[in-house]
């Protein structure tokens, strides 16, 4: 490789990651809140509140990706407004279970890099706080390109 070329993602630190993100579940939300000094909450209303406004009354599929403890599905569900079809994914089987216990839906346990979805088979995807935490930032915006329908909509809220 090139040395002028960038590699973006965690590679090899998921592992030290996914031990610490599964050893704060229990108070993975009150630390969001802590290290976003008190604005996750109020970007990821924000975040879904524009995704509403691009699809308006219609019904379109949603995929929640690093859904973690199901937050960011959890703040869509109580908007109500719109009407998606919800699937949360992440790859901690312990976070997909808390998320699973908080919102009343199944997800999939998967990473941003190979996402089990046809192509343009999905009408929208949000991750919240998330992205950072691929493995490889290249492969996970070519998956969820990939996975999005034409003009399909991807919401980041970092």
């Amino acid at each position: 490789m090139d040395s002028s070329e960038k590699e973006f993602g965690l590679k090899d630190d998921w592992t030290s990651v996914q031990q610490i993100l599964e050893e704060i579940i229990p108070v993975y939300d009150k630390t969001n809140r802590f290290i976003s000094l008190g604005t996750d909450l109020k970007l990821r209303k924000k975040g879904i509140k524009l995704l509403g406004y691009e699809f308006g009354n219609q019904e379109f599929t949603l995929l929640d990706l690093g859904c973690g403890t199901g937050t960011m599905t959890r703040l869509f569900q109580s908007g109500a407004e719109q009407k998606a079809q919800i699937t949360m994914v992440d790859p901690i089987s312990k976070m997909m279970k808390a998320a699973a216990k908080r919102t009343g839906l199944r997800g999939l346990l998967a990473v941003y890099e190979f996402l089990p979805f046809h192509d343009g088979s999905v009408d929208a995807a949000m991750a919240g706080f998330s992205l950072r935490d691929a493995r490889d930032l290249d492969s996970a915006f070519k998956e969820i390109r990939r996975l999005l329908k034409p003009n399909g909509k991807f919401l980041i809220v970092d």
